[in-house]
C-alpha cells in the first residue's frame, strides 16, 4: 500500500481496528523501496501492515500533500473527523489545562480531516458524489446523507472546528 505520510498510514490502521500505543515498527527493502511494517494487535490477533511512505510529514501536521489519498477515501477522513469532535467537548469551560490542550488536538485533526475530505473535490465540484466514495460505508453514506458531502457545508464545518480548537488553547 502506498501511504503519503507516516500519519496517513497510521490513520489507515487506526481505521482497520489496530490497538493505540505502540507498534512494532520495521523497515524492509523491497529493491530500491523502503517499506515500512507494523505488527499491530487488533481483535483477530496480530496483523502486519506493509506501506511505502512517501514522506514522513507534511508541513502543517496534515496527512498528505495536495493530491487525494489514494489509501483512504473521503468518507474514511469524515468519519474520523466526525469521531474526534464528538470525544471533544464543546466549551473549553471547567476544563483542566491538559483537557484543553487534548481537546483542542483532536479539534484540530479533526479539522485536517475534513481538509482531507475537500481533496477530492474538483475545482468546480459544489458536492461529492457515490462515484467518489471508495468504500462500501462511503457508498451507504453518500446515499444516506449526501449532504454531508456538500463543499460549503465542510468548510464551515473545518471553520468550527479551527475556531474550537483556538478556543480551547
Amino acid at each position: 500500500m502506498h501511504a503519503r505520510t507516516v500519519a496517513e498510514a497510521h490513520l489507515f490502521m487506526d481505521i482497520c481496528g489496530a490497538a493505540p500505543g505502540p507498534r512494532g515498527h520495521q523497515l524492509r527493502a523491497d529493491g530500491d523501496t523502503l517499506v515500512s511494517v507494523y505488527h499491530c494487535q487488533t481483535d483477530r490477533g496480530i496483523r502486519a501492515f506493509e506501506f511505502v511512505v512517501e514522506r514522513a510529514e507534511v508541513e502543517g501536521g496534515g496527512f498528505g500533500g495536495p493530491e487525494p489519498s489514494k489509501l483512504l477515501g473521503p468518507a474514511q477522513f469524515l468519519l474520523e473527523s466526525d469521531r474526534l469532535a464528538g470525544a471533544s467537548p464543546g466549551s473549553p469551560e471547567g476544563l483542566s489545562d491538559i483537557q484543553r490542550r487534548t481537546a483542542a488536538t483532536q479539534l484540530e485533526r479533526a479539522a485536517r480531516c475534513i481538509d482531507e475530505v475537500l481533496k477530492f473535490f474538483a475545482d468546480d465540484q459544489d458536492r461529492l458524489g457515490l462515484s467518489e466514495m471508495r468504500t462500501v460505508t462511503g457508498g451507504h453514506l453518500v446515499r444516506r446523507e449526501p449532504g454531508r458531502f456538500d463543499r460549503t457545508r465542510l468548510c464551515a464545518l473545518r471553520t468550527t472546528y479551527r475556531r474550537l480548537a483556538a478556543a480551547m488553547r
